[in-house]
C-alpha cells in the first residue's frame, strides 16, 4: 500500500509540470554531449539500410569508430542514451544493437506465431540449401507437436526476413535473446542441440507421474500459491529458466515437457516434476486456489537438495517479475495420513534459530487427499484411508530444507 501511495503522489505531481522536464525524464533539461547526439543522428540514418537492422556490438562500434571517429567506450555510452530514448534497442549481454526496434518484433514473430500450419510452407528455393520438402515438413511438424525446433528450420524461418540469418555467429545471439525473454532455450538432446519452445508444446503430459519412484528414493516438495489467478503462461517461463540455468550444459537423461507441466530425469536419475495447478478446490486454512507444485525425488539426498535449491532460484526470478501478485511459499511434508503443509519462511526461522527438529501437526489437505489430482490422473501419493490419524509428529529440519551453509542463512 505503501509504494501505491507514492505512486499516486508521484503521479499527481507530474500532472502539475508545465512541460518536459528532467524531473521524470533524467535526459531532458541536460546539457547532452556532442558525440551522443552524432551517435543518434547516425543510428536513424543507418537503421534504413539493408543489413544493419541489427549487428552484433564489435562490428557497430567499428563502425562508429570508421564513420565518426567515436571509440568504444563513448559509443557505449551514446548507445545507452539512444537505447533509454527508444532509438535503438541495446543489449549489451547478448552482445547485439538493434538500429531499428521493430526488427527484434519480427525476429520473435517469425517463431512465435500461431499460423505456422496455414503460412509455413516449403519453395523450392530450399533445394539450393539441401533442404528437401520431407524433411520441411518433419521440422515443422517437430515444431507444432511438441515445440522443438532444430538450427536448420530456425534459420529458414528467420530467413523470410532476414539476410544474415544464416551467419552463425548472429543467429547464437538471437537464440540468446530467445532465451533472455524467456521464450525459448537451446539445450543438448540426443547428442544434438534442439532450441524448446514452450508455446508449441502440448498443455498437459501424456505419461503419468512419477516414472522413476522407489522405496529408497529421497523426496522434496513445495507448493507456491498466488493471492490471485496465477499468470498466464507462468510455467512456461519457469521451465525456459530451468531448461537454462540447470539443464543447458549438463544435459538431460529424458525430458517430458508441456505447458503445464514439466518431467526431466536427470543423468543422475534424480527426477524433477513441476505443474501449475488451476482451480483447485478452495483449502480453508491458506485460501488458496491456484498456484505451482514441485517435486524432486532421487536416491542422493544432498543432489536433491542442491537441484531443490538451483529450482527454487529459477522459480524465483520469475515470480519476481510479478511484483503486483503475492505469492506464498509452503514445503509439502509427507506423513502416512497425507500432505502438511508449512510455511517456507517459518521453518527456516527455526533452522536459523539452530534446531534441527520441529514438532509439527498432521493436518492434511482434502483436496490433496483424493485418489486424483486436478488432471484426472493417479496421485502417486494418495494416503490410506485405513491408517489412522495421528496427533503431532516430529521433523528433520534436514528433510525439509538444505543446510544452511558456513555463514549466512539460504535463500529459498
Amino acid at each position: 500500500m505503501c509504494n501505491f501511495d507514492k505512486l499516486k503522489e508521484q503521479i499527481a505531481s507530474s500532472l502539475t509540470e508545465s512541460s518536459p522536464s528532467g524531473k521524470y525524464f533524467p535526459h531532458l533539461n541536460v546539457p547532452v554531449p556532442r558525440t551522443w547526439c552524432q551517435v543518434r543522428r547516425f543510428v536513424r540514418q543507418q537503421s534504413t539500410l539493408k543489413g544493419r537492422e541489427c549487428m552484433k556490438l564489435p562490428k557497430y562500434f567499428k563502425i562508429l569508430y570508421d564513420e565518426l571517429g567515436i571509440q568504444e567506450d563513448i559509443g557505449r555510452r551514446a548507445t545507452h542514451f539512444c537505447h533509454d530514448l527508444g532509438d535503438v534497442l541495446f543489449f549489451e549481454k547478448e552482445d547485439l544493437v538493434f538500429l531499428q526496434p521493430s526488427f527484434l518484433i519480427d525476429t520473435f514473430k517469425y517463431v512465435i506465431r500461431h499460423d505456422h500450419r496455414e503460412s509455413t510452407h516449403w519453395t523450392e528455393k530450399l533445394l539450393d540449401c539441401g533442404i528437401t520438402e520431407t524433411q520441411f515438413n518433419l521440422g515443422k511438424e517437430l515444431l507444432l507437436q511438441k515445440g522443438e525446433l532444430e538450427h536448420w528450420f530456425l534459420k529458414v524461418l528467420w530467413s523470410h526476413f532476414y539476410d544474415n540469418a544464416a551467419e552463425p555467429d548472429i543467429v547464437n545471439n538471437l537464440i540468446q535473446l530467445l532465451e533472455t525473454f524467456d521464450i525459448a532455450t537451446s539445450i543438448e538432446k540426443g547428442g544434438q542441440s534442439t532450441i524448446l519452445i514452450p508455446e508449441f508444446q502440448p498443455k498437459e503430459l501424456i505419461a503419468d507421474w512419477p516414472r522413476y519412484s522407489t522405496d529408497d528414493s529421497f523426496e522434496v516438495q513445495r507448493w507456491i500459491s498466488v493471492d490471485h489467478k496465477l499468470p498466464h503462461g507462468l510455467l512456461k517461463r519457469i521451465q525456459v529458466k530451468i531448461l537454462k540455468k540447470i539443464y543447458k550444459r549438463s544435459g538431460a537423461h529424458e525430458l517430458n515437457l508441456a505447458q503445464n507441466e514439466i518431467c526431466i530425469l536427470d543423468n543422475k536419475k534424480t527426477e524433477l516434476y513441476c505443474t501449475s495447478r488451476k482451480e483447485t478446490k478452495e483449502c480453508c486454512r491458506f485460501g488458496i486456489s491456484e498456484g505451482v507444485r514441485l517435486y524432486i525425488h532421487g536416491r542422493d539426498k544432498n543432489y536433491v537438495m542442491t537441484l531443490l535449491s538451483k529450482v527454487c532460484a529459477c522459480i524465483n526470478d520469475t515470480l519476481r517479475e510479478f511484483p503486483g501478485l503475492v505469492f506464498d511459499h509452503y514445503i509439502v511434508h509427507m506423513t502416512v495420513n497425507g500432505p502438511s503443509f508449512y510455511k517456507l519462511e517459518e521453518v527456516q526461522t527455526i533452522q536459523a534459530a539452530g534446531m534441527r527438529k520441529m514438532y509439527a501437526s498432521a493436518q492434511i489437505l482434502d483436496e490433496l487427499n483424493e485418489a486424483e489430482d486436478v488432471h484426472g490422473k493417479e496421485n502417486p501419493h494418495q494416503c490410506d484411508s485405513n491408517v489412522p490419524e495421528t496427533g503431532d509428529v516430529m521433523i528433520d529440519i534436514d528433510d525439509l530444507l538444505p543446510p544452511l551453509p558456513k555463514y549466512g542463512n539460504i535463500v529459498l
